[in-house]
């Protein structure tokens, strides 16, 4: 049982794969191709929160 299945492994799902574990949710990726366009080819990912002071969910859901 999974908490959150996210459906393709690129930019975006990886990155909601990354939030979501970080955040003790239970989470599946499936991809039937190939995973990861760019971010395959980086050896590290941080998330973009902490590089925001005070920000909110609100404020970065504005931003995107």
């Amino acid at each position: 049982m999974y908490d959150i299945i996210i459906i393709g492994a690129g930019l975006a799902g990886i990155s909601t794969g990354i939030y979501a574990m970080s955040r003790g949710q239970k989470t599946v990726i499936l991809e039937k191709n190939e995973v990861g366009e760019l971010i395959g080819k980086v050896s590290t990912v941080l998330p973009i929160t902490p590089l925001l002071k005070k920000a909110t969910q609100a404020k970065l859901l504005l931003k995107s």
